[in-house]
């Protein structure tokens, strides 16, 4: 795993033993992300609903071990399948970072491997924000190997 971090920008790139197209789809199919997309295993989704269209929408509803309930939403700014995707992140009440909106842009390029994906979200207002990101990121990417390479 490689990750950068600037003032207001996250970068995360991770290698997958699988080709572009597998990748991509974990991340637009609801039943895949469902497999993957949360900080770690202790975490499970209250609702996950993806209009995968540009300017479509998609809210994902994580609960964590606590019972604590956190609900994303965005909206899809870009799509090109199998290479990249942009869209909008934005918590909802009562999460500590509500209503601050991010942009997460996820890059599929294919490697001698398999495929290298970089996860860069920008526009953090507070360092805070940007770490419990990071930690997110980097718990949800561990996973989405078991989804990608089985």
């Amino acid at each position: 795993m490689v990750a950068e971090s600037q003032a207001e920008k996250l970068v995360i790139s991770r290698t997958y033993a699988a080709t572009p197209a597998t990748v991509y789809a974990a991340w637009t199919t609801a039943e895949q992300m469902r497999q993957w997309l949360r900080p770690s295993v202790e975490f499970s989704h209250t609702l996950l609903e993806v209009n995968l269209k540009v300017g479509g929408t998609y809210r994902i509803g994580f609960k964590s071990p606590e019972g604590v309930i956190d609900v994303v939403a965005g909206e899809f700014l870009e799509i090109v399948p199998n290479e990249r995707l942009a869209f909008s992140w934005t918590w909802e009440e009562p999460n500590e970072f509500a209503g601050i909106k991010t942009l997460v842009t996820v890059e599929f390029h294919a490697h001698a491997s398999g495929t290298q994906l970089t996860l860069i979200q920008e526009r953090f207002s507070e360092e805070s924000m940007k770490e419990r990101h990071m930690q997110g990121w980097t718990g949800s990417l561990n996973l989405l190997h078991g989804t990608v390479e089985q």
